[in-house]
């Protein structure tokens, strides 16, 4: 009985290796991986912003929670939050100036305060 146990033990190990379940974990994204970092949720609880960047880019994007809709709402600069109370104005700090914009595929020029 014993045998036997260790023989299926054993050819599970080997199916396990050979489907590369147990190879090694990576440390982390590979160096031209695209990463999301700081998200944050509209006040009404119907948008998301978040900042996505890889080498050579950084954008703040914004989407539905569903995962639609996805819009780049500033080329550059950091995600700081949505402004308290609404669900389309994003803060973005860029350099030393805070812009507003609007986080919508049809948003006008953006603010800076």
């Amino acid at each position: 009985m014993k045998k036997q146990l260790v023989l299926v033990v054993l050819a599970l190990v080997a199916v396990l290796v050979a489907a590369g379940s147990l190879a090694r974990a990576t440390a982390g994204p590979e160096p031209n991986d695209i990463q999301d970092s700081l998200p944050g949720w509209s006040s009404a609880g119907d948008r998301i912003a978040f900042e996505r960047t890889a080498p050579g880019l950084q954008h703040v994007v914004t989407m539905l929670p569903s995962g639609g809709d996805l819009y780049v709402a500033s080329q550059g600069g950091s995600f700081r939050g949505y402004v308290p109370g609404t669900a389309e104005y994003l803060l973005v700090q860029q350099g030393d100036a805070t812009i507003v914009t609007a986080g919508g595929r049809f948003a006008g020029p953006s603010a800076e305060l």
